[in-house]
């Protein structure tokens, strides 16, 4: 008997003749079997590939686009005044320049209350109003009305009108989200206009005083509201300053705030050592949910840095001796140079990105 009996020879010829058709196909491709459709499906599949890859990128850059972080930066960047350059020389911020964002519209009003709105690139029905905080004197003439007032403050009326508007704004287009979010007076005044337009749609006292949800989008509704303040003074009078009482306007803030109703849709992030959103909360009181961000220590590059910069401009020094009278115990308590370093807006994005 040879080495291969009959069976075996004929298995073995097989065998050659199937290792020689893929040799076949593999050299001359498309042309034999139908190699062409098993080619174009792994090309389909690539493409898909590529297609969830991409796709989960543009998740990635949207998920960074609202972090609150980037708001912190679009607050900054509203800056109007004297603190713009130095806003810009710390953070990842341009004129009318944020990542992952559009700036669609600027503004600024009579009365010095600078606005913009912005359109999110990834999903482009999605927009950020965000309200300028102080950097200029005209600013200041808002501050005792916040305390005390039964009149609203000038800049928060203008604020009003700006939100009535918004539809016009950005061309009556789809509003998916609306996100409004400011820094310092700009939370203040973003707060007041976010529980605005909620307690137009809980229709819990007069709709007509507070701001028609249709003024943003004919099918706009809370579910699609998000507010985010940092370093904003708290709203509401807390009782604590005497001769001073609360305005009708703050009390039903008040009652619907211990409810919870502003929780779901309005946070305010304030740094430990904020003179204006820390230390100012013994007057005033913040609404929805309050986020309290612990300091690290400050260096004595970052303290000279900041000094030299506040003793080098005027208008900083002018600001300062308005707000308290020139009196010596004030500036070096509230409004030290370690004092004015936790209330910059870098640091709230420093501290909210430690806080992930």
């Amino acid at each position: 008997m040879g080495l291969l009996d009959k069976q075996d020879k004929k298995d073995l010829k097989s065998l050659l003749t199937a290792l020689l058709a893929l040799v076949f196909v593999t050299i001359f491709g498309s042309s034999v079997f139908g190699t062409k459709a098993i080619l174009d499906i792994s090309n389909d599949q690539k493409v898909e590939i590529q297609n969830e890859l991409f796709e989960e990128q543009k998740k990635e850059y949207y998920k960074q686009s609202i972090s609150h972080a980037t708001f912190a930066e679009l607050a900054a960047e509203a800056s109007t005044g004297l603190l713009k350059n130095l806003y810009v020389s710390r953070m990842n911020i341009g004129e009318n320049k944020v990542e992952k964002w559009r700036c669609l519209y600027v503004g600024q009003l009579s009365d010095g209350l600078g606005f913009k709105i912005w359109q999110n690139v990834v999903m482009q029905n999605e927009y950020c109003l965000v309200f300028a905080g102080t950097d200029q004197l005209v600013d200041t003439k808002q501050y005792f009305s916040m305390l005390m007032d039964e009149v609203l403050p000038s800049q928060i009326q203008e604020a009003v009108v700006v939100t009535r508007n918004f539809k016009t704004y950005i061309g009556n287009a789809q509003v998916d989200k609306l996100f409004i979010v400011g820094h310092s007076l700009g939370g203040y005044i973003s707060a007041y206009i976010a529980t605005e337009i909620i307690q137009y749609e809980l229709q819990e006292d007069d709709p007509v005083t507070h701001i028609d949800t249709k003024c943003i989008a004919d099918d706009f509704d809370i579910s699609k509201l998000q507010c985010i303040t940092f370093g904003g003074p708290g709203i509401y009078y807390t009782g604590t300053y005497p001769g001073v009482s609360l305005t009708n306007w703050q009390r039903k803030k008040i009652e619907l705030d211990q409810q919870k109703k502003f929780d779901p849709y309005l946070l305010n992030y304030v740094v430990k050592g904020d003179p204006v959103g820390n230390l100012l909360t013994k007057y005033l009181g913040h609404l929805g949910v309050t986020k309290i961000l612990s300091p690290g220590s400050v260096s004595e590059e970052e303290k000279k840095e900041i000094g030299e910069y506040c003793s080098s401009t005027a208008s900083f020094n002018n600001i300062i001796a308005f707000l308290t009278g020139n009196i010596p115990g004030v500036i070096g308590t509230v409004f030290s140079v370690k004092a004015l370093y936790y209330h910059m807006p870098w640091v709230y994005v420093e501290y909210i990105n430690q806080n992930k």
